[in-house]
């Protein structure tokens, strides 16, 4: 199994079971679908803030899970509370490029009732400008018992995240001012019941949101237009050099014409 990050923390994460493409695994958060539509799934917006266990099964599970489990299925589960009295949760840490994370969290048993409920906030810099990541997670789970063998249950998670966009470096000479933000929210409710040691039943209902934002808020880069057929941004000179030892230089294209700020969104909602 490969897990493949396109750059610094925050760039597009993808999982590659048995050597399967990453759209053909089924992901699922607390018996929620999390895939887009198709099989895509960016792992690197998903923190383990309130995770308890996570279950992959390195095989093919269509017959069980759907087209989008030719290569496996990962499975992520939200803790809940176990303790009579009430277990408080703290962390912090730290590092070079700005970097530093924190989260609290508290969860127990009240009962027949209990709860768990924790949020993480993630804030690094990176190594380049404009390429920072910041990342916001909260989850929770309640249930409650309704009889010896009846437990219902519901859980939510939310995230926040921020990445910026610098573009090629090398190519341009300069960081664009570009980012892209992304909004995240898986909901389930759960009624389990076990009837006898061979007999049980579950009725689930999920629903998840996603919401990716581009923006560009300003042009980057020195007005071109020598031929009058729109204007463009040029990055500053570089000079790249070849596996052959060839150099060659000059200025590309950072920014293309049109109106800004330029945006792109897109939206999704399964239930």
């Amino acid at each position: 199994d490969t897990v493949v990050q396109t750059g610094a923390r925050g760039a597009t994460t993808s999982v590659f079971i048995r050597g399967g493409a990453a759209n053909f695994n089924k992901v699922i958060v607390d018996g929620v679908p999390a895939n887009d539509i198709g099989g895509a799934f960016d792992f690197a917006q998903l923190s383990t803030t309130g995770v308890e266990q996570i279950e992959v099964l390195r095989q093919a599970n269509s017959v069980l899970y759907g087209s989008d489990a030719l290569a496996g299925v990962i499975n992520i589960t939200t803790r809940r509370g176990h303790t009579r009295v009430p277990e408080v949760i703290y962390s912090a840490d730290g590092g070079s490029l700005g970097t530093w994370s924190t989260g609290a969290g508290v969860g127990g048993v009240i009962g027949r009732f209990d709860y768990y409920s924790e949020y993480s906030r993630f804030e690094t810099d990176n190594d380049v400008p404009n390429n920072g990541y910041r990342n916001g997670t909260y989850a929770a789970r309640f249930g409650f018992a309704v009889g010896r063998s009846t437990d219902v249950s519901g859980t939510f998670r939310h995230a926040d995240a921020r990445a910026g966009s610098p573009d090629g470096i090398n190519l341009y000479g300069i960081a664009d001012d570009a980012h892209q933000d992304n909004a995240l929210a898986y909901a389930s409710a759960e009624v389990r019941s076990q009837h006898t040691d061979r007999w049980q039943s579950t009725l689930r209902g999920g629903w998840n949101s996603q919401t990716i934002e581009y923006i560009n808020p300003t042009p980057t880069g020195e007005p071109f237009d020598p031929f009058g057929f729109g204007v463009n941004y040029l990055g500053n000179e570089v000079t790249l050099r070849g596996a052959n030892g060839y150099t060659v230089s000059g200025r590309a294209i950072q920014d293309f014409g049109g109106s800004y700020p330029s945006m792109f969104e897109n939206d999704a909602t399964r239930r």
